[in-house]
């Protein structure tokens, strides 16, 4: 009998440390396509488009890498098994507030960026700040969504530490 409780009991440790994995590795995405759209912009001298033409092409094309990352992983936060410990399920319910805060910021830098569409000139210089200061939201809610996720990471309370400390994925996020 106390090997079928261990069992069950191990099972609900695998749910929630595969699910807390899932959300390492959804984050993670995230970071890499944030990061990659904040370094994406490569000016061709060469090229018969201007700066400001180059960049708003580049910015519309990258956006979509970032905005599909960032709906992964409020789905995946959402995602979680019924059966995870209250600990964890607030621990969740906290992820969620802060990954759709970052979702919703990310969204906020493609309205800024569908803005691009139809300017030139000055207009466009104003329109890429705009991106600009939208896309400095987002990142500063990406890194509180990191923040949070790490202290679930290294977390001391028993369920956080078999779920979080125990994934794989969320190792490397401890670090970063």
């Amino acid at each position: 009998m106390a090997v079928l409780v261990t069992s069950c009991s191990s099972s609900g440790n695998d749910a929630a440390t595969k699910w807390a994995g899932d959300v390492c590795s959804a984050y993670s995405g995230l970071a890499k396509s944030v990061g990659m759209f904040k370094q994406s912009v490569k000016i061709d001298k060469n090229s018969s488009q201007s700066t400001l033409e180059q960049t708003k092409q580049q910015v519309e094309q990258n956006l979509s890498a970032v905005k599909n990352s960032a709906q992964n992983l409020k789905t995946t936060v959402a995602d979680a098994p019924s059966d995870l410990n209250d600990d964890v399920k607030q621990a969740q319910a906290q992820l969620k507030t802060s990954g759709d805060r970052a979702k919703a910021s990310i969204d906020g830098v493609g309205q800024a960026a569908s803005g691009l569409a139809n300017a030139n000139g000055s207009g466009l210089a104003t329109q890429l700040g705009i991106v600009g200061v939208a896309l400095a939201a987002a990142t500063s809610d990406v890194q509180s969504f990191l923040s949070q996720l790490k202290d679930y990471v290294s977390s001391s309370e028993s369920a956080l530490k078999d779920a979080f400390g125990s994934a794989d994925s969320c190792k490397s996020v401890s670090k970063g």
